[in-house]
């Protein structure tokens, strides 16, 4: 009698749809925090290229979502690509909205 191997928890495939999920969430709480900051608080940016960043992510995210209804699977390299994706956005949103002296993002802000 053969035996069989456990389901794994978490799948490259499952993965990339919490991937996906996630990101939607996140780059949607971006734009709303960069229109908020802009038309109510008055921030200056360079709005052109934070929405441009923005929305190549959300063009990423459609993308990923019409790729998850193929019936194919999906290998950690791609799984790899999408978290490099995610690395590359966050490191030009960042950049575009005032890079080292963001105090959202700089750790050596939080502890003063």
């Amino acid at each position: 009698m053969p035996t069989t191997q456990p389901l794994p928890l978490s799948t490259p495939n499952r993965n990339l749809v919490r991937l996906t999920i996630v990101r939607g969430i996140t780059w949607t709480g971006f734009l709303a925090a960069i229109i908020l900051g802009v038309e109510v608080l008055g921030f200056e940016l360079q709005v052109t290229a934070v929405i441009g960043v923005v929305l190549v992510m959300a063009v990423i995210n459609l993308a990923t979502w019409w790729r998850l209804g193929r019936h194919r699977a999906v290998t950690d390299g791609e799984y790899l690509l999408h978290l490099l994706a995610d690395v590359a956005g966050l490191t030009l949103l960042f950049y575009f909205t005032g890079g080292a002296s963001n105090p959202f993002h700089s750790p050596t802000t939080w502890c003063r």
